[in-house]
């Protein structure tokens, strides 16, 4: 179970105006894949374990507390982004379904690929809020490790490809 966010936070950050989801469709599953593709790579592995703590005995000071709310705004958009293929086909025991409904005009594949690009958009601009609130407060964030967020570099040998 995440300790970033909930089910119910998820849905109040990232499904506003008259967008609505039953939190269903959010499984802690869902939940976990956003946090190891999408938040993992901003923190490195021990600072991310660090926030993701559920101990008491782990207090959380004020540069932590204020950096895990940037980060809840960015993973409930990247949630946003991984439930959506759900939220539009559902697949059963009568195979792959497209969602119709009688009260509105159904979007297309090409639709749905506009709205996820935006709603991707929106999610990597509030990871770049947390990534900025992380440079700007490094020196007060103590088990951040400046090049956690970095792209390794990678090189080639014979169309195989190797980190550095």
């Amino acid at each position: 179970m995440s300790n970033f966010i909930t089910k119910i936070e998820v849905v109040k950050e990232a499904f506003t105006g008259e967008e609505t989801i039953n939190k269903g469709y959010i499984s802690d599953s869902l939940i976990s894949l956003a946090e190891e593709s999408h938040i993992r790579p901003i923190l490195g592995d021990d600072f991310y374990d660090r926030l993701n703590q559920t101990s008491p005995s782990i207090a959380f000071d004020a540069y932590e507390t204020a950096l895990k709310g940037h980060l809840k705004t960015a993973l409930a958009w990247y949630i946003k982004y991984e439930v959506l293929p759900q939220l539009t086909i559902k697949v059963n025991n009568t195979g792959v379904n497209i969602e119709n409904s009688h009260q509105t005009t159904m979007g297309g594949v090409q639709e749905r690929r506009e709205v996820q690009a935006q709603i991707l958009r929106k999610a990597n601009l509030f990871g770049d809020i947390a990534k900025r609130y992380i440079q700007e407060n490094k020196d007060n964030l103590t088990y951040y490790e400046s090049n956690a967020g970095l792209t390794p570099s990678k090189r080639s040998n014979g169309g195989l490809i190797f980190p550095s």
